[in-house]
């Protein structure tokens, strides 16, 4: 079994470079053999509660660590990595800057201290539901859910950027969000000769964040000669056909008009960023919101799924996947990993609390101590926390955020900016591989 050692020598503060080609034999041998069931007669063994936890990103990764001691914690994810998401978008212009955390099977399952088979962690892989429509994707050939396949897509979009600065062709960014800010300015700083325009369906670009934040993003995109058109949305100028056409930029007439209008050249590549999609279409209707997709898992304030009116025992959902049903007076939360992590923390406790009263002697001083009431999430002072790059080089730090539009106030700008949100990155994916430094600072944050 690979030891912990074996797995964080794969993680580099500035990236991950994994060539299977160049795996040392054992190393793959201990990958293939993980992934592997444990013996029956160990499970039999093995009296802890089931725990089953459905997707591997910030919060399923939490609801492991924290876990997998007082249960059999099996993770089910459509992946063999973690990806650290909110650095994706320097990713695609700087490959290098790759961070990711590859730990075969038992990739989620006790990442703070990796033992042995014997204790019954399981990891299972299963196909997605999109891998029947794989043949017909334009991305066949890539089976992302391997990194080798992740990689293989990340190096052929920097490729495309690539050829896109060496021809000093345009790029349209759809969407002034987070995102699209974020894409826009990463790629300004690595490939200048590139002219970027992005779209906005607003009046501003990240519209939610306070005047000062707003007006700090606006200077630095007129000073790096990235062009904004606002009050501008999307639907106007692409297909309203659910497929999209590969080149839909010369495919549509009315682009080629706007771009006229807008004084641009039109634009060789079009990038979406318009914010997340739902895709819980496992789940019952009952469940969810209203979406084409599945839309959005319906929790009450405890985090426990609601199936209509009533909520489901011993199911929760926490993160990304979920929002929060009419009537249970709980605001919107971001769609970021802060939150996403709060809310795992809340149906980790109510988890225990749940057992604490089937079994009267779980917890500490023969059951003393076991969890009685449940928690209720809330807006914590790390949801309220918003950090936006702009470049390797500056960014901003906003602090203080509430659900009100325009809350909050801007802490830091600059390179101090920058650093945080590098630390940020850096301790996160620390803290995912089982380094002890980033564990530390992260359960001081939670």
């Amino acid at each position: 079994m690979a030891t912990r050692s074996a797995l964080r020598s794969k993680v580099r503060s500035r990236g991950v470079k994994l060539k299977w080609g160049e795996s040392a034999p054992s190393f793959r041998h201990q990958l293939l053999h993980k992934r592997l069931p444990p013996a029956q007669d160990e499970l039999q063994d093995d009296t802890r509660p089931l725990l089953i936890v459905i997707g591997g990103g910030f919060a399923g990764t939490l609801v492991c660590r924290k876990m997998t001691r007082d249960y059999h914690v099996v993770l089910i994810d459509a992946k063999e990595y973690f990806e650290y998401y909110p650095g994706i978008c320097r990713t695609y212009a700087d490959p290098k800057d790759y961070l990711v955390v590859a730990c075969g099977s038992q990739y989620g399952i006790n990442l703070q201290a990796i033992q042995s088979a014997s204790t019954g962690h399981e990891c299972l892989w299963y196909p997605t539901c999109l891998q029947s429509s794989m043949p017909d994707s334009r991305w066949n050939t890539l089976d992302e859910r391997f990194l080798a396949g992740r990689r293989r897509h990340i190096d052929r979009e920097y490729n495309e950027l690539v050829e896109l600065n060496r021809k000093g062709a345009t790029i349209l960014v759809v969407g002034a969000g987070f995102v699209g800010i974020e894409f826009a300015t990463e790629v300004k700083h690595f490939f200048s000769n590139i002219d970027i325009v992005i779209v906005e369906a607003r009046d501003a670009c990240i519209g939610v964040m306070p005047e000062k934040c707003i007006e700090y993003v606006k200077s630095y995109l007129a000073r790096k000669d990235i062009k904004v058109i606002y009050n501008q949305a999307y639907k106007e100028f692409m297909s309203a056909t659910d497929s999209i056409p590969a080149d839909f930029s010369k495919a549509n007439q009315s682009l080629q008009e706007l771009a006229k209008e807008w004084g641009i050249t039109e634009p060789s590549r079009i990038y979406m960023a318009v914010g997340l999609r739902p895709i819980n279409s496992f789940m019952p209707a009952q469940c969810l919101s209203p979406g084409k997709r599945g839309g959005w898992i319906n929790v009450n304030k405890y985090q426990e799924v609601m199936l209509g009116d009533s909520p489901v025992e011993g199911v929760f959902a926490a993160g990304n996947c979920c929002s929060y049903a009419e009537g249970s007076d709980m605001p919107a939360f971001p769609k970021n990993a802060f939150p996403g992590e709060d809310m795992a923390a809340v149906a980790c406790y109510n988890i225990r609390v749940l057992q604490a009263a089937k079994d009267s002697s779980s917890g500490c001083c023969f059951g003393l101590c076991r969890p009685r009431r449940k928690k209720e999430a809330h807006w914590g002072w790390g949801t309220g926390l918003c950090a936006t790059s702009l470049g390797p080089d500056d960014a901003t730090l906003v602090v203080g955020s509430t659900p009100e539009r325009g809350s909050g106030f801007v802490a830091l700008t600059g390179v101090i900016a920058a650093l945080n949100k590098e630390f940020v990155r850096w301790s996160k994916v620390n803290q995912i591989a089982g380094g002890c430094f980033g564990g530390l600072v992260w359960k001081l944050a939670h």
